[in-house]
């Protein structure tokens, strides 16, 4: 009977192997069956969720693109109050959506070099479209230089600014960062008022004033700072206008003032700190124009005036400049009426080098101890 138990149980011990094996097998084809039905939900979830972005992101475009035209439609209305509706458009425009903050600031800008004349009309209703014209301009260089301060609700560093061609007769930039990008302003027409950049604060980026011309305005750089940046004014002219850099602290980067054009007008770089700064006036022709360097520090970095021409009653003065390091060089200058004047005291523990070859120059540089016959423009 015992042999038969343990046949018995020998048998049964099979069978409840065969049994483990097919449970197992069973529940892993139901797992598979479970992974295969889960991982094609999600993919049906995931599928669900792409349409469903595209649809919002063609909604959004959709909404900006009708948006968009309404603003240009405003900004080209022939009545100024609707285009200053249209200017305050295109900035939430530009505010809303960062992807597309560009096209909108190109919009603006578009709209800035569209000619204008600088004079106002004699006809009482060409007055008032000019004025009102006027108004718009002005508007939205108030509106790009309050997206530029440190207190902007919404920040537009970085991005381009081409004011190329424009007619600017007075713009608030007063106190505006820029941190990258371009700001143009080749070939613009400052006419008349100010232009005021008064403690502005340039770290990288390019400025381009260059063939701008200045006439009976002035652009205002007092107290701005200058770090890491590039300034062109290359080929620009003054006439009867100015430049003013007093108290300007340029540190790092390039100021390019070459093959200007100064005529009557004015370039004042009072108390101004040049640290690191590469300045060059190469070919700068001086014609009864003054530029002031009074009291300014020169720490390091560059000055070179190189073949320069001065004349009919035009003048550089360096009065009480510091001369403590970096380099200063006038050399191959030409004169003609024209005065360098170095006459009141100044700091010279690092002398700057001036070329007194030309014919012309022993008489009109005036260093210190020599009392001059006539008085230099002030």
């Amino acid at each position: 009977m015992s042999g038969l138990a343990g046949s018995a149980g020998g048998q049964r011990q099979p069978a409840l192997d065969l049994i483990k094996i097919a449970l197992t097998l069973t529940g892993g084809v139901g797992g598979v069956v479970v992974l295969v039905v889960a991982y094609r939900k999600q993919r049906l979830g995931e599928a669900a969720e792409r349409r469903e972005v595209a649809a919002s992101r063609r909604e959004e475009i959709k909404l900006f693109t009708e948006r968009f035209m309404k603003a240009t439609e405003q900004l080209g209305n022939a009545t100024a109050t609707v285009r200053l509706a249209g200017v305050y458009a295109m900035a939430d425009l530009a505010d809303e959506s960062i992807e597309r903050r560009q096209t909108c600031i190109n919009v603006l800008c578009g709209h800035l070099r569209m000619h204008c004349s600088s004079e106002p009309p004699v006809d009482p209703v060409d007055l008032a479209q000019w004025r009102g014209e006027r108004q718009v301009r002005h508007t939205i260089f108030r509106v790009i230089a309050d997206h530029l301060r440190e207190d902007a609700p919404t920040s537009w560093q970085g991005h381009d600014f081409d004011f190329t061609g424009a007619l600017i007769d007075g713009a608030d930039f007063h106190e505006i960062r820029v941190t990258g990008g371009t700001i143009t302003f080749q070939e613009a027409v400052f006419s008349r008022g100010k232009v005021d950049f008064d403690g502005a604060i340039f770290s990288g980026g390019v400025i381009d004033f260059s063939n701008a011309i200045v006439s009976g305005g002035t652009v205002y750089f007092g107290c701005v700072k200058f770090a890491g940046s590039v300034v062109h004014f290359f080929e620009t002219e003054v006439h009867d206008g100015g430049l003013d850099f007093s108290y300007t602290r340029l540190s790092a980067g390039a100021l390019n003032l070459d093959d200007m054009i100064l005529s009557s007008g004015r370039i004042d770089f009072h108390d101004a700190t040049f640290i690191g700064t590469r300045v060059t006036f190469s070919c700068t022709k001086f014609d009864g124009a003054h530029m002031s360097f009074r009291e300014a520090k020169f720490r390091a970095g560059s000055l070179a005036l190189g073949d320069c021409q001065f004349s009919s009653g035009s003048s550089v003065e360096f009065g009480q400049a510091e001369f403590a390091g970096g380099y200063v060089g006038i050399h191959r200058a030409s004169y003609s009426g024209g005065v360098l004047n170095f006459a009141d005291p100044t700091s010279w523990d690092t002398p700057p080098e001036i070329d007194l070859t030309s014919k012309d120059a022993p008489a009109a540089v005036r260093m210190p101890g020599f009392v001059a016959e006539r008085p230099v423009p002030a």
